[in-house]
């Protein structure tokens, strides 16, 4: 997923809270997802932050193809 400016968060935003159309017509507005405004609106009302949510990553592997234990030698 693209990472968005913090410009075009604040201006979603911006707009969100003038409350002056629906979210469909700002997603439109933006040239963005419906569902990447209505997270970024529950983020913004949840946190009070317009920064992005980290990424999960990924954790240690299960099984690691180098680990002695699992090689038969």
């Amino acid at each position: 997923m693209p990472l968005f400016s913090q410009d075009l968060r604040r201006r979603i935003i911006d707009t969100v809270e003038r409350g002056e159309v629906s979210l469909r017509q700002i997603a439109r507005r933006f040239l963005v997802n419906l569902s990447l405004v209505t997270r970024l609106v529950r983020h913004y009302r949840t946190t009070g932050s317009l920064d992005p949510e980290p990424h999960g990553g990924a954790g240690n592997p299960r099984w690691d193809p180098h680990s002695s234990s699992d090689s038969a030698h």
